[in-house]
């Protein structure tokens, strides 16, 4: 069952990293298209089970894999795929391979680094249950929420690490939730207070309401609104610009958000 157990962790581990790291697959000299991702680990895990015996029978030899050498280019560190199946095998925490990462003195760089998507991907093939989560547990020894939101906001608008920034941005909307944000503080956090004219056109708005609408339902003595947010933050005329400027957005849900705002005002 070693064999077994190891080629599954790193199956998980390429894909994961295929997945997470924009032009990993370009490095494997066999090629794994992104829609294809599921078919594959299907494939490779289905062979797994019919030949384990085998597999216990002889020693794993991560240099047999295809595109592996290809592969370690996508690390930034001189950490390997294969010290990460050994990591994974030990099963070391998240925490301990983003030490190991040196990502720990990353600070506010830390999307600029590379290898947080290899951390990313490593925690998303130990931690199935909930990979966002212990993503957060880490992050949030290091960095304030207000922080890393800004930090995590900035990363979704560059293709190289819009991915890795928007599934920690998952987990930290659940660990608001978990403990009980305010729907005023998230907006906050999200810079919603900062956007202007704009505001029903940000992407982050359609989170915050997502968030809103959860908070609400778990605390309904503390219920709130998109418009009392508002009152909060943005004068009268101001919400009035928002609207306006929402309702000529066409193929978004932003010209229903903007009539709702109108309708309550």
């Amino acid at each position: 069952m070693v064999g077994s157990m190891r080629l599954q962790y790193f199956v998980l581990l390429v894909l994961a990293v295929v997945y997470l790291v924009p032009g990993a697959d370009a490095a494997l000299t066999t090629t794994v298209s992104t829609s294809k991702t599921d078919v594959a680990v299907a494939k490779l895990l289905r062979y797994n089970s019919f030949s384990h015996e085998k597999d216990e029978e002889r020693t794993f030899n991560l240099q047999s894999i295809t595109g592996l050498k290809n592969l370690a280019n996508v690390f930034k560190s001189k950490i390997t795929p294969g010290t990460l199946l050994k990591w994974a095998n030990k099963e070391k925490s998240p925490d301990f391979v983003f030490r190991k990462l040196n990502l720990h003195k990353a600070g506010d760089k830390l999307f600029d680094n590379p290898d947080v998507n290899v951390w990313a991907a490593y925690t998303n093939a130990i931690s199935k249950a909930n990979p966002e989560d212990a993503m957060i547990k880490t992050l949030k020894t290091r960095y304030t929420d207000e922080a890393l939101s800004q930090m995590i906001l900035a990363a979704k608008k560059v293709s190289s690490t819009e991915s890795v920034a928007t599934k920690i941005q998952t987990g930290q909307v659940q660990n608001w939730l978990t403990s009980k944000k305010s729907p005023n503080d998230v907006f906050k956090y999200l810079l919603l207070n900062k956007a202007g004219d704009d505001l029903l056109s940000n992407p982050e708005l359609a989170i915050w309401i997502r968030y809103m609408t959860a908070f609400n339902k778990k605390n309904p003595m503390q219920k709130t609104s998109l418009y009392a947010t508002l009152k909060t933050h943005y004068s009268s005329d101001a919400i009035s610009k928002m609207i306006e400027a929402g309702k000529v957005i066409k193929g978004t849900g932003t010209i229903g958000v903007a009539k709702r705002l109108e309708a309550t005002q």
